[in-house]
């Protein structure tokens, strides 16, 4: 990272959205309100895109997408990540919603 960097331009640069600079931060370890530090090593997450065929909740979609228990702290850490990048709110999501995934 560079001098000047913030989380909203590095997201808009490597996921193609400023709205994801709060997951950029979380990733590389920082509360979104930091800035990023000049030369650290950036960790950018891939982003799986996906539409949900049927209602399902956000921790059942986590585990099928990772491989994961659904009560695995990992697992809800991802929940948690998928619902915060779609700015989804509730446990469940509906048929037909096109969500972003950040695999790492």
């Amino acid at each position: 990272m560079r001098p000047g960097d913030t989380w909203a331009q590095l997201a808009t640069d490597y996921l193609g959205d400023a709205r994801h600079a709060a997951l950029l931060a979380e990733l590389n370890g920082k509360p979104p309100a930091q800035p990023p530090t000049a030369g650290h090593l950036l960790v950018i997450p891939a982003l799986l895109q996906l539409t949900t065929e049927k209602r399902q909740p956000l921790r059942g979609l986590a585990a099928r997408v990772s491989g994961w228990a659904a009560a695995r702290p990992q697992t809800l850490e991802l929940a948690g990540q998928i619902a915060r990048i779609n700015g989804v709110t509730g446990d469940d999501v509906p048929a037909g919603t096109r969500l972003l995934v950040p695999l790492m």
